[in-house]
């Protein structure tokens, strides 16, 4: 069977809670919306692209569209904003 080899961009965030101080990875997929998370980078990703996997094989086993990025570049960046110090973030 021939195949095809399909590029898609994965965010991952670092989350955290301040009470129990556990820390995950949350990667999301923009462009099929689909997120998995792990405890560390790498098992985010690998968890990542076993989900995206199983998604597109679901999306073509059920004759869906397949949505492929149509972006050649992109861009990521981040925005400071400034709240009241008595926010208490």
């Amino acid at each position: 069977m021939e195949t095809k080899v399909l590029n898609y961009r994965i965010l991952v965030e670092k989350e955290g809670t301040p009470r129990t101080k556990k820390v995950v990875y949350v990667a999301y997929c923009p462009k099929l919306g689909i997120s998995d998370w792990g405890t560390s980078i790498d098992e985010a990703l690998a968890h990542m692209h076993e989900a995206i996997e199983c998604h597109v094989a679901s999306l073509v086993k059920h004759e869906e569209d397949v949505p492929v990025s149509d972006e050649e570049t992109f861009v990521v960046t981040t925005a400071n904003v400034r709240v009241p110090y008595s926010m208490n973030i």
